[in-house]
């Protein structure tokens, strides 16, 4: 494959990697993550070439950890720190970033922003003739996450969704993402005004 990539002049690959190693296999079922480390390597070493860039998409699942994902790889020199594109998950709404508690939200915003920190020295070293690297589009995230709140629609709606899709699947997301575990302090119980009976399980 990669020599027929060699015959062309620009060719660009966006990988659909939201996590890495058991998170990345959670998230994508059927993905082996070994493999994909493997492929990357194989890609740098026959077609160097070949313009590659992470295209992730960022949901309640992985968003507090996914800047360690990128770090990784960008320390691994599988990606250039810059070579990236984020997609904000809007639907189904029970996954979405906005339904995440206001504590767990801060935590986010706080790695966030160190990652930014991060990607810009980064950059500078590796590109030192850019300059300042705008990493406007990924403090984006932390705006659309604190632009609205679904906690009390949505909340419980990822915990059971989380729960029946673990339970059809085989998984268990609290030992994948053990920071999620820390959400179920927060689920609604039915003595609250806000409590509504799950939607579609």
């Amino acid at each position: 494959m990669f020599d027929y990539w060699n015959k062309f002049k620009n060719v660009k690959v966006g990988a659909s990697l939201d996590d890495n190693w058991e998170r990345a296999e959670y998230l994508r079922k059927n993905t082996v993550w070994t493999d994909i480390v493997a492929n990357r390597k194989q890609m740098l070493k026959e077609s160097p070439d070949t313009t590659f860039f992470l295209s992730s998409t960022i949901s309640a699942y992985n968003v507090l950890h996914w800047p360690d994902f990128h770090r990784e790889w960008i320390e691994e020199g599988l990606v250039h720190p810059h070579s990236l594109n984020l997609t904000i998950l809007t639907h189904p709404e029970r996954q979405s970033i906005q339904l995440l508690p206001d504590e767990y939200k801060k935590q986010v915003a706080d790695r966030w922003y160190k990652h930014m920190e991060y990607v810009q020295e980064a950059v500078l070293k590796h590109n030192p003739e850019w300059g300042e690297y705008d990493t406007s589009f990924m403090e984006g995230i932390i705006k659309f996450m604190y632009a609205d709140s679904t906690f009390d629609t949505e909340f419980n709606e990822f915990l059971w969704n989380t729960k029946w899709f673990d339970k059809i699947r085989g998984n268990d997301a609290y030992e994948v993402y053990p920071e999620l575990e820390q959400l179920k302090a927060f689920e609604i119980p039915p003595d609250d005004p806000r409590y509504k009976p799950a939607r579609t399980y």
